[in-house]
């Protein structure tokens, strides 16, 4: 069946988000798509959902054998024990976790899997079905008859997730099969997109007419019109022809029967040890006024994953870090004892004591990229709006020209290696982060020991990946990097 694709992911307009802490995987040839939202801001929420799409694509890359849910199980549960691992044993990193939203479209059928409150819907005959069901203390009091849809939708806990990849030893992931029909449109996305676009609007972008890159395009302009507060990320996979218009929206949750939610958790159990850089509005009805904004949030983002060697960490909402089964229990008894005041303040003290969604990250954007004269070096700046907008081979051949001609400025190198690094080049990046770390150019808080990190355990370099890694967190925890 033919696939056509469009995918958008930006870091948004809040100034306190300078970190993009989303990424995407579209892998049409093998039919897998997936959204993941980091979760743990400075505490390398960005590390976490690199690492589950690094997984993904590595497990698909050949000839998956057996049953379906099965096999994207055993790949989230041993990327959730890494992350796991992995925030265990760097205090830095505690706390990391990431939610992901995935359909693996086979034929005529897909599977839908997901962990927190990334989402999937799906377009289909004129009806716009939301395919999963958020894993949010909220959403878990609609379950269980303590709290309507109405009385959530203003609830100060509503963005407060209880699951997510990473943050406890097991995750429990929720999959659905569902029959694939030619002329369906599927949507994958963060909390950035449906925070601020409701599902009538949702309905009327995937009936229309557009490619589903205008369909991306025009999803973060919405966003951006509407002051994209949070990292915004969408994956729309269209099956085949167009999907039928049509301007009335027929909304339904998946599983409701006689109003309740029904809901599939994992079966095993077992522990285990193309951003364009161009802007387009589309001429559509419905839409809100707004306002056009260049691509590019600052941030350079991963689209489409490597099928090379998955490392055990990669570069890179909110959440209950480190939060036991009791606690949980606790706060969900003083968020429903019926008490509205109660309610309110638990969630002032849940938003206070539990790092509520994406802190100030010290990982730099693209933005964070120094400028320059233009006169004195249009190479730089052209590398820098290249990569500004994730071109990443543009921005490469702008770095590498800069490099060259000002070898007495080591950051060039850096961001050459930086450029190299999100082509997946990882022994030429490799090379450059260390001239740069030889240099004295250490990166803003170390992160040219973070990315030297990430070169090394890619190239199955474990032990030096570790000792870089081990800098890193030095030199973060000094402040004394430039």
């Amino acid at each position: 069946m033919e696939l056509r694709v469009g995918t958008v992911t930006d870091r948004g307009l809040n100034p306190r988000r300078t970190l993009n802490e989303d990424r995407l995987l579209a892998l049409s040839d093998s039919g897998l798509f997936a959204v993941c939202d980091g979760v743990g801001g400075h505490n390398s929420g960005e590390v976490a959902s690199q690492m589950v799409v690094d997984a993904l694509a590595k497990s698909v890359n050949g000839s998956p054998v057996g049953d379906k849910e099965d096999f994207i199980e055993l790949a989230l549960q041993r990327v959730n024990h890494d992350i796991f691992d992995l925030a265990s044993r760097d205090s830095g990193m505690r706390g990391m976790a990431t939610t992901v939203a995935l359909v693996w479209i086979d034929d005529k059928s897909a599977l839908i899997a997901h962990v927190g409150d990334s989402r999937v819907y799906r377009f289909s005959k004129n009806r716009l079905t939301q395919e999963t069901t958020d894993h949010t203390v909220v959403e878990d009091a609609i379950r269980a008859g303590q709290m309507t849809e109405q009385e959530a939708q203003d609830h100060p806990m509503k963005h407060v997730i209880n699951r997510a990849i990473g943050i406890e030893p097991e995750v429990e992931p929720e999959f659905s099969h569902i029959k694939a029909n030619d002329g369906d449109t599927f949507l994958l996305c963060s909390d950035g997109i449906t925070g601020h676009i409701p599902d009538a609007e949702l309905k009327e972008l995937l009936s229309s007419p557009a490619s589903p890159q205008q369909i991306c395009q025009e999803l973060k302009n919405r966003c951006y019109s509407r002051g994209a507060d949070d990292n915004l990320t969408a994956v729309v996979v269209r099956l085949g022809g167009h999907a039928d218009d049509d301007a009335t929206l027929q909304t339904a949750r998946k599983g409701k029967q006689n109003g309740t939610q029904v809901f599939k958790q994992s079966r095993l159990t077992t522990k285990l040890g193309n951003n364009t850089g161009e802007t387009q509005a589309l001429n559509l009805p419905g839409s809100r006024a707004r306002i056009t904004v260049p691509v590019g949030g600052g941030i350079a983002d991963t689209q489409f994953a490597s099928t090379g060697p998955t490392p055990p960490f990669s570069d890179a909402t909110s959440i209950a870090t480190g939060v036991s089964s009791l606690t949980k229990r606790i706060v969900l008894a003083l968020l429903f004892c019926g008490l509205l005041i109660g309610a309110f303040y638990g969630g002032m003290w849940f938003d206070q004591q539990l790092a509520v969604k994406k802190p100030a990250p010290n990982i730099p954007s693209a933005t964070d990229l120094p400028t320059v004269d233009a006169a004195a070096d249009q190479n730089y700046n052209n590398g820098v709006r290249s990569f500004d907008q994730g071109q990443w081979v543009a921005a490469a051949e702008s770095f590498g020209i800069a490099a060259k001609k000002n070898t007495q400025k080591p950051e060039y190198q850096y961001w050459l290696a930086r450029a190299q690094f999100e082509q997946h080049q990882y022994k030429e990046a490799l090379s450059g982060f260390q001239k740069a770390l030889d240099a004295g150019f250490k990166g803003s808080g170390g992160n040219a020991f973070l990315y030297k990190a990430l070169c090394l355990s890619a190239l199955k370099q474990e032990e030096e990946a570790q000792r870089a890694l081990h800098a890193y967190a030095i030199e973060r925890e000094s402040g004394q990097s430039q």
